[in-house]
């Protein structure tokens, strides 16, 4: 199971309470979206028949065998049988993740822009991505927001073509009801489900990840940070960037 997400939209909480079931393990940031293409395109140099522009049929096939043997590791050493990876990044490889796991199941997480953004630039992550300091602010605010877009994008359109194998979370949804939310995912992932999952992934002890520093001090699921985005200044924001934040929430429904 992968979660696909944009940064800042709630995928270490949702990952820490899915980590808190027995028979899934659920760790930090692993990288597996860039990690399965850099192994299935580097195949393309010793297969002599490539069946697509990037790797063939038996690349996805030996790097499928390689990140197994990975994550099986990990799952036997915490005695759970099944995995989730959860890197925003990943949504950036969807194909080759699809193609390497076509039978894997996908949380589509996202959260209202503003917010998402907002949280982007004050948590540091675009210092990260880009050297701020040659830019302005009003800059970063639209790199941001161009970013935000290009990610959700990338995992609507994914949910488009397999709408079967996605489920659509919305971190305000998970939240305002994280037991019904978390019952969902599990239902639709075939997990039986956990009365208390939610209340006891606080009291769990998770493998550390990047960006899981302000879950390590989290005593328990809040509100408080829907509407953050409110504060964002976005009137320098070409109107073009503006027109497409918006018509991709017309189709979150946001």
């Amino acid at each position: 199971m992968f979660i696909l997400s944009a940064p800042r939209t709630g995928s270490t909480l949702l990952r820490c309470i899915l980590d808190t079931h027995p028979d899934l393990h659920c760790p930090g940031e692993l990288r597996l979206g860039p990690i399965i293409e850099y192994l299935a395109s580097s195949h393309r140099y010793t297969d002599d028949a490539v069946t697509t522009d990037r790797a063939s049929t038996t690349s996805f096939r030996r790097a499928r065998r390689l990140i197994e043997a990975f994550m099986g590791d990990l799952c036997r050493d915490v005695g759970k049988p099944r995995w989730c990876e959860k890197t925003p990044l990943n949504a950036y490889h969807i194909a080759f993740i699809h193609a390497t796991f076509p039978e894997a199941f996908y949380v589509c997480l996202h959260r209202q822009p503003l917010d998402a953004i907002r949280s982007t630039i004050q948590g540091g992550l675009m210092e990260h991505a880009m050297p701020t300091w040659k830019y302005s602010d009003q800059e970063i605010v639209n790199i941001a927001v161009e970013r935000w877009c290009d990610w959700t994008q990338k995992i609507l359109a994914f949910e488009r073509v397999c709408p079967e194998k996605c489920i659509r979370v919305k971190y305000e949804q998970l939240v305002s009801a994280p037991h019904d939310t978390i019952n969902q995912v599990l239902a639709f992932a075939h997990f039986h489900l956990m009365p208390c999952i939610v209340e006891d992934a606080f009291a769990t002890r998770h493998a550390d990840g990047i960006g899981d520093f302000k879950f390590v001090d989290t005593v328990g699921i809040t509100r408080d940070r829907i509407g953050d985005g409110l504060t964002l200044d976005v009137s320098g924001v070409p109107s073009t960037l503006r027109h497409r934040v918006v018509g991709l929430m017309d189709a979150l429904e946001y």
